[in-house]
């Protein structure tokens, strides 16, 4: 009991650490909704264009503005949430639970992480994205928690889903590398974080939604198609779309890949004839990729892309270069090829660090 009741205090402090004061003299006189207007603005200057560091008194400001204002919630869930969610989990384990509930976390620990959720859902899921958790399941399996917490049932896999697009651009990354690189993974693997941190967060609400339930299940399974389709109607990018629809679907859902055409009615006409074009291009691609080449990677003279000619095409969507230093790549026996492939197949684990 002394244990569980220390464990709810160390839950507790996390909030009461959030809730400390830090007056910023004059700028605090302007009214509250101006000065955090304001600060985002110079946050947004200072970090983008890394100019100099602004003064002492704007620095406080914009603490203020992070404690106290809009960005509270998110800042709680950016420095408190890996926290939150082991002492929650060890708190279930104490009732005899195999994963924290709502009566595990602090209430108002769970209305920050709530309220993080509503005021910038975007950057609340790319702050879980970073979660590392010693390891790609693991940070998985954090974000799933958390996520559990902040959309308790089955119809928040549409809000969800509609967030990913960013994330998956490096899973469709790694899946086009993969295709051409010849001494690696197959791109059948798991789907990336986008993907497995979906499972571990439908088990945590209760109603999984991979195989084998879904054959026993035909209705979460109509609602779980439902709500993807509608999400992937909002994606601006229809290659990134369709890798995420093979991926949940083939790869990893382990059930019947919906009908085309049956997924994308309803949709707008643009929106359903840019899939349809995108799949096609993406099973053709699979398999020339599978059969074009012998042991050796050759195409027997085809004019075939090689992986060099591959990263190239995905540095023009994902910009990758620009925010990670390849430059150590010298110091290994490897290709700058090969150092880009492994930076996205990191990209694909924890892409919060990247986007």
């Amino acid at each position: 009991m002394a244990q569980a009741d220390a464990q709810a205090q160390e839950l507790s402090a996390l909030t009461l650490q959030n809730d400390v004061e830090d007056p910023a003299g004059t700028l605090l006189s302007l009214p509250p909704e101006l000065l955090q207007r304001v600060m985002e603005f110079l946050m947004v200057v200072d970090d983008v264009h890394e100019a100099e560091r602004v003064t002492k008194l704007v620095r406080s400001a914009a603490r203020f503005v992070l404690t106290r204002g809009r960005w509270k919630p998110v800042k709680f869930v950016a420095e408190h949430g890996t926290q939150l969610i082991l002492a929650a989990g060890r708190v279930a384990q104490d009732r005899g639970a195999s994963t924290p509930a709502e009566r595990d976390v602090p209430a108002s620990s769970l209305a920050l992480c709530r309220a993080a959720w509503a005021v910038d859902p975007n950057e609340t899921l790319r702050i879980l994205f970073t979660y590392t958790g010693g390891g790609g399941k693991r940070a998985a399996l954090l974000e799933g928690r958390l996520l559990a917490l902040i959309e308790p049932s089955l119809d928040g896999l549409e809000r969800i889903v509609r967030l990913l697009e960013p994330a998956h651009r490096f899973v469709y990354a790694k899946t086009q590398l993969i295709r051409w690189d010849f001494d690696t993974e197959s791109p059948s693997s798991q789907g990336g974080r986008s993907v497995s941190g979906i499972r571990w967060w439908a088990e945590h609400i209760g109603t999984p939604i991979t195989w084998p339930w879904v054959e026993h299940h035909a209705e979460r399974r109509n609602l779980v198609v439902g709500y993807v389709s509608g999400a992937l109607e909002s994606w601006t990018d229809a290659a990134v779309a369709v890798d995420f629809f093979r991926c949940f679907f083939g790869r990893y859902y382990k059930g019947p890949v919906p009908d085309l055409d049956d997924f994308t009615r309803g949709w707008g006409e643009r929106e359903a004839s840019a899939f349809a074009a995108a799949y096609a291009a993406d099973v053709a691609a699979e398999e020339l990729s599978g059969i074009a080449f012998d042991s050796h990677g050759f195409g027997g003279g085809q004019d075939f892309p090689t992986l060099p000619g591959k990263v190239r095409q995905v540095e023009e969507i994902l910009h990758l270069d620009d925010r990670v230093d390849l430059e150590h790549m010298e110091q290994y026996d490897t290709s700058w090829e090969e150092e880009y492939l492994l930076a996205v197949k990191r990209a694909s684990r924890f892409p919060g660090d990247y986007y």
